[in-house]
């Protein structure tokens, strides 16, 4: 979770007073906007980015992937599927993978995400 709104408070020396910066201006309606998704957890965490890339220094082409696998890349038939396909094709291209999966096997993945790929 990230925080929308983050204050800070800082400690002024002892006996000065804070200059007067003006009010705050607060919206009194909402924005309007067209549309409005409202997201479950488990797609939620699916948009998130789980892959770090590792590129060469001299000419930035990527070597290597970590890929960390999340409970929502396991919730569904479909999203084994489409993290075995991501795999797979850069492996294919090439590609060192480093997969970290902290998450137990699920009943679409019974031998794990190592095991699905592997298959």
């Amino acid at each position: 979770m990230q925080p929308d709104v983050l204050t800070l408070h800082s400690q002024l020396p002892f006996g000065n007073e804070p200059p007067d910066k003006g009010g705050v201006a607060v919206a009194e309606a909402p924005p309007r906007v067209a549309i409005t998704q409202r997201l479950t957890d488990a797609e939620a965490f699916r948009l998130k980015r789980k892959t770090i890339a590792i590129h060469q220094r001299s000419n930035d082409e990527p070597v290597a992937l970590i890929e960390i696998v999340s409970p929502a890349s396991k919730d569904r038939e479909r999203s084994v599927q489409e993290f075995v396909h991501k795999v797979c094709r850069s492996l294919n291209g090439g590609l060192h993978v480093l997969l970290v999966n902290l998450a137990p096997p699920s009943r679409f993945d019974p031998s794990g995400m190592h095991g699905a790929i592997w298959e």
